[in-house]
């Protein structure tokens, strides 16, 4: 994958540092508030810990990452879809009758 060049301030000497990294996995996503843009989560190669930093879609359009996108988006909307249905006697039943159990 196309590595991404990433700048920050040293908190130490206090000057801008540029560090290039290749993302190696889409973690979540997430949508901002100022530029209704959505942004999604992503981890490093090479790194052990989630970083928690987020790319916006635009930018990882460009490096390649349609597919990725997709499938975040499609695990975030199945997460959603779990609290829909309603909480009656019926859906319970349902429920565990598909765990296994007695309806009573």
């Amino acid at each position: 994958k196309t590595p991404f060049e990433i700048q920050f301030v040293d908190e130490a000497s206090g000057k801008i540092q540029k560090v290039k990294k290749v993302v190696q996995e889409l973690v979540g996503g997430r949508k901002t508030n100022k530029s209704k843009e959505y942004e999604y989560e992503v981890k490093y190669a090479g790194s052990n810990i989630d970083s928690g930093e987020y790319l916006p879609l635009k930018t990882l359009k460009k490096m390649g990452w349609e597919k990725a996108i997709k499938s975040v988006d499609l695990k975030i909307a199945q997460r959603a879809g779990l609290y829909v249905r309603p909480l009656s006697a019926k859906n319970v039943e349902q429920h565990l009758e598909g765990c296994g159990l007695n309806r009573e």
